[in-house]
């Protein structure tokens, strides 16, 4: 029997859970010998803190763990406890939590133990909000502003986190130098959760969580030029001491990084479980940016040409969309948002269906992970609703208000332990074939 979209995408989380990850990364036991004390910050920080804790062994010494809060299954919270200090805090925008968090952080890793020691970083996505250390005179509640407004911005991740990482004390590569003062050697593993194509390999593990541990090449003239985008999102007051805050960040790093899952990890981990099934034309790009209503049309486009064509298949993608917010937007995150609009562009087709899912459980500030649509999705909304209020919802951001009125159309996974972007499946049937 084939896999239903749905089957696939949680079969493909469950293959790129964050412990299978972490621990082929440490299974050969080569990497320490010598005492190792862990840190793991982000969204799959549990995850990867039981595979630290597994693939080590004796070297081994203590931990320290901040993630989103419930991100600790009660099972990992049991083998973590009494081994890792434990610590949750907000995201996607920072709250006090994070800050103590984050001094507690700085403590732990100058602690008379610590001196001589190995130190093994473990980050993932979320970090740049879990981590919460505003440079003077930004407070706490002007970077919450801050970060409201980045999100609202419709900016690439990559240029939200070059603003943080120079709004910070802890970002852009500081952490690693504060820990270089007693440890003797940093190695650090990384979940990416940014999809840049464009971009070195090297320059996106210092976008990740905005690079505590890695050298920073942006400066602060590039921090000042996103500052400027966000001029009509921000008081005058505070834009004011966001730019005082603003500093340079080292560009080297004494910590050693690795990649140990991306976006990438989705991909190939989809197509395998496809097989035969897996479609992917000359013209099709797998790594997926850019604003949610264009990629919806060109989703849309790609898939009725296909069928046109008599071909039938799931093509796969993954990366992160952008959404342009408004100043009260409704319900609901990029994945809902970016398939309520693949409803609008399907509506009446038959034989195409497609899934938007993030990798981590969450889409945007809810308990939804994304949405499944076909081309009668649309019509069944407005049924339900009457079109113009879906056209209003669509247009103020309330994709998840609507999705919900409709059985099946939301999934919901709960947190999924990892965060490696979102994955989007697009399944193609041959009306001709299917049809008796």
């Amino acid at each position: 029997m084939k896999k239903s979209l749905l089957d696939l995408y949680n079969s493909t989380l469950e293959e790129a859970d964050s412990y299978r990850l972490v621990k082929s990364h440490l299974s050969d036991g080569r990497d320490f010998s010598d005492p190792v004390d862990v840190v793991a910050v982000g969204k799959a920080a549990a995850g990867m803190a039981a595979a630290a804790l597994d693939g080590l062994g004796s070297p081994f010494q203590d931990g320290f763990l901040l993630t989103k809060y419930d991100h600790i299954s009660p099972n990992l919270r049991r083998k973590l406890e009494g081994k890792f200090q434990l610590f949750e805090a907000a995201h996607p925008v920072p709250d006090r939590a994070g800050q103590a968090a984050t001094d507690a952080l700085k403590k732990w890793l100058n602690r008379p133990q610590s001196t001589g020691r190995s130190l093994l970083v473990l980050v993932s996505g979320g970090a740049s909000s879990l981590l919460v250390s505003p440079s003077a005179p930004l407070t706490l509640d002007d970077l919450k502003k801050v970060n409201s407004a980045l999100l609202a911005s419709g900016l690439p991740i990559e240029q939200m986190n070059v603003l943080r990482k120079h709004l910070s004390s802890v970002k852009g590569g500081r952490m690693a130098q504060l820990a270089k003062k007693s440890y003797r050697r940093q190695k650090q593993l990384v979940m990416v959760d940014i999809c840049a194509p464009q971009l070195p390999e090297s320059e996106i593990l210092s976008l990740v969580g905005s690079g505590p541990w890695v050298g920073d090449p942006s400066n602060c003239g590039d921090a000042e030029k996103i500052l400027k985008q966000l001029k009509n999102h921000l008081h005058p007051e505070v834009a004011q001491r966001v730019a005082q805050a603003l500093s340079e960040t080292p560009s080297d790093s004494p910590c050693e990084s690795t990649l140990v899952g991306s976006h990438r990890t989705l991909l190939r981990l989809a197509r395998a479980q496809l097989g035969e099934r897996h479609l992917e034309p000359e013209d099709w790009n797998p790594e997926i940016t850019g604003e949610v209503s264009r990629l919806a049309h060109h989703f849309s486009s790609t898939a009725l040409r296909l069928q046109q064509q008599g071909l039938s298949g799931v093509l796969v993608a993954s990366g992160e969309p952008t959404v342009v917010l408004n100043d009260r937007p409704g319900r609901g995150g990029r994945c809902q948002e970016l398939a309520l609009h693949m409803a609008r562009c399907l509506k009446d087709s038959q034989g195409i269906t497609f899934l938007a899912g993030s990798s981590d459980g969450t889409d945007g500030p809810t308990d939804d992970a994304g949405a499944l649509v076909n081309g009668s999705t649309w019509n069944k909304l407005c049924q339900i609703h009457g079109l113009e209020r879906v056209e209003r919802a669509l247009a103020q951001h309330d994709s998840g208000t609507l999705l919900a009125s409709l059985p099946g159309a939301l999934i919901t996974t709960g947190p999924t332990g990892q965060n490696l972007n979102d994955l989007f499946l697009l399944e193609v049937e041959n009306i001709e074939l299917s049809t008796p």
